[in-house]
């Protein structure tokens, strides 16, 4: 178990929760997970495997939600971060196309605001 990983259980083991909700919008760690999504690669491919599968489906990333799974596996397997995938009929062959032979991964704006975070992180 990591600090950070009791300390997430023991606060929302309190139910008060604000503490950490307080993080949502200002949370280092959404920026890592978003960097780890868009350019974390295992060759060509995304390392996280259920990215994989959505994005060879056609999907895009839309947005991390911290918190959003706060059970004590969704603790212990992401910190609680869960991450929301876009299905947009008109736009699956394109992206799914995009994504098999140019390796694009493709995002939504919110999910691009979070990733802009990891750019202000690696600066210091």
């Amino acid at each position: 178990d990591s600090s950070l990983e009791r300390l997430i259980t023991e606060v929302l083991g309190t139910g008060d929760s604000t503490k950490l909700e307080s993080l949502a919008n200002d949370n280092p760690l959404t920026a890592i997970c978003a960097h780890y999504l868009a350019a974390a690669k295992r060759g060509e491919l995304p390392m996280d495997p259920v990215a994989r599968f959505h994005l060879r489906n056609g999907a895009s990333i839309g947005q991390l939600n911290w918190l959003g799974d706060r059970s004590a596996n969704g603790i212990k397997q992401s910190l609680g971060m869960m991450v929301n995938y876009c299905y947009e009929l008109k736009s699956l062959e394109q992206r799914h196309e995009s994504y098999v032979n140019d390796y694009i991964v493709a995002s939504e704006r919110t999910f691009q605001k979070q990733l802009a975070g990891w750019a202000a992180l690696s600066r210091g």
